[in-house]
């Protein structure tokens, strides 16, 4: 235990004595520190109890001014020696302390809200000194492995967690007031599908089963659709074993909505409207700042076939390319890397990531994606190679994926035997053979549309942060070895 650890506990032990051990008591407070700052007009000469941490201690003879705070806000504690019981038992404070008051709101004649207090108990001593909140914690892992200590002195997540949940309530009530179900799918599956995405195993102990967390609730959903549903959503985690990085974690939030009767044109004109009205209700602006990049939401968003700007960016025209080695020739051409495991979905995707999407900035939905990346979405009418898909990408980054759903059944069959031959030629992200979600199709859906937003790149971007850990509370990080 270093010194500055053993004099706080000392303190500790010295309160112990005197008043009892604090972890064994209850308190129970009428405002938080933030409310009272907020409703002074209101609260001013009226009775509160709050509580909270010690963020600030200033003595000066028989006077003491404290400040407490949790994220709703801090406020000052105004203590005189004279009207105080166990004044000098604020010795026993420390800074990260978290204590419980009682006392009547004032202003103090420098103008300051403050609580008069009357009576304060120590609740939680803090045994680790805070970090310095001028300078904060500066190391960014740091700061995502402690949340709770870069929350306890103000750091960004302290509003960012405030707004984060907002979104969250915004997206709900857009999707609801549009007349959607909430509804709520397994996590656990048997087979994994909805994405191409490695899963997460796991096994069932009872029932000597193996299970995957799921990578999507897409099929779910659209058996909802089967069943009946004309409009469903889900907001909910889900779980790829794939690499870490800026814009990928290996558990994160989605928003997929499923419309009967509806189109891929559908859910982009519903995209548009979704991203609009959180914007214009989280930020009040119709343009945010994201990696430098200013991004205007103003007017509709721009449209972009995916075949011709690929032609128009590299002279490569997809619908003349049918076997890998033309991928390879390609690639080689253009010095791009040829990795190991390559299909030709694979290679579309890579391209298009290479000279359409990196080079996006303003809102825009790129359309009519290749059939052999898009196994669940419908041909692009008297087109074999080309699908009703689109995606949404911001500044470079896909923030939506959406579909005019396929729902022939004989050819999502054929799709899934296609991919499940990937599989077995060793592709782990291609998606299982799904017989429960063809039967069902074969029962009768709509034709419909659906889409699915990452939640956490909406996020980075209306916060203006550069990782995606930044707005995940408790993100995903390799352990330290001391850990």
């Amino acid at each position: 235990m270093n010194e500055k650890r053993e004099f706080r506990e000392k303190k500790l032990k010295k309160w112990i004595e005197k008043y009892g051990d604090p972890y064994e008591s209850s308190f129970s407070i009428t405002n938080s520190p933030g409310e009272i700052k907020d409703n002074f007009e209101s609260l001013e000469n009226q009775s509160v109890s709050s509580g909270g941490r010690v963020l600030a201690f200033r003595k000066q003879g028989k006077l003491a001014f404290l400040d407490i705070g949790d994220i709703t806000g801090r406020i000052q504690l105004f203590m005189r020696k004279n009207d105080l019981e166990n004044f000098d038992d604020a010795e026993l404070l420390d800074l990260g302390d978290i204590i419980f008051v009682q006392g009547k709101v004032m202003k103090t004649k420098v103008g300051e809200v403050s609580i008069f207090v009357s009576k304060f108990s120590l609740v939680s001593k803090g045994r680790h000194e805070l970090p310095d909140k001028m300078h904060g914690i500066s190391d960014p892992e740091t700061r995502q492995r402690k949340r709770w200590v870069d929350m306890a002195i103000g750091g960004d997540i302290a509003k960012d967690v405030v707004f984060i949940s907002r979104f969250f309530q915004k997206a709900r009530e857009y999707w609801q007031s549009e007349g959607f179900l909430e509804v709520f799918t397994p996590m656990l599956h048997q087979i994994p599908g909805g994405a191409y995405a490695r899963p997460f195993e796991t096994h069932h102990n009872a029932l000597d089963l193996s299970l995957y967390l799921r990578i999507a609730p897409e099929l779910y959903l659209k058996k909802l659709l089967v069943g009946g549903c004309p409009k469903v959503f889900e907001i909910g985690r889900n779980f790829r074993n794939e690499g870490i990085s800026k814009k990928h974690n290996p558990e994160f939030f989605g928003l997929e909505a499923y419309e009967a009767w509806g189109s891929f044109e559908t859910m982009m004109s519903r995209s548009e409207e979704f991203i609009k009205f959180l914007a214009a209700d989280l930020l009040k602006n119709d343009s945010f700042e994201w990696m430098g990049k200013k991004i205007s939401l103003k007017g509709k968003f721009k449209r972009l076939d995916f075949r011709q700007a690929l032609i128009d960016a590299v002279g490569i025209d997809i619908d003349s390319m049918s076997k890998l080695e033309d991928y390879k020739d390609v690639f080689k051409k253009h010095n791009l890397n040829w990795g190991n495991g390559m299909t030709v979905g694979r290679a579309q995707d890579k391209l298009y990531g290479e000279y359409i999407e990196s080079k996006i900035v303003n809102p825009t939905f790129v359309t009519g994606y290749p059939k052999e990346m898009s196994p669940l979405a419908k041909s692009i009418p008297g087109s074999k190679n080309w699908t009703q898909r689109f995606e949404l990408v911001i500044a470079g980054c896909e923030v939506a994926n959406a579909f005019g759903e396929l729902h022939d059944p004989d050819e999502q069959s054929r799709r899934m035997k296609n991919q499940q031959d990937a599989k077995d030629s060793g592709d782990l992200e291609a998606q299982p053979i799904d017989d429960s979600y063809i039967e069902a199709l074969e029962f009768g859906m709509p034709s419909a549309g659906g889409i699915g937003f990452g939640v956490e790149r909406l996020l980075m971007m209306f916060l203006n942060k550069d990782s995606i850990r930044d707005v995940i509370l408790f993100p995903m990080l390799k352990p330290k070895r001391d850990e």
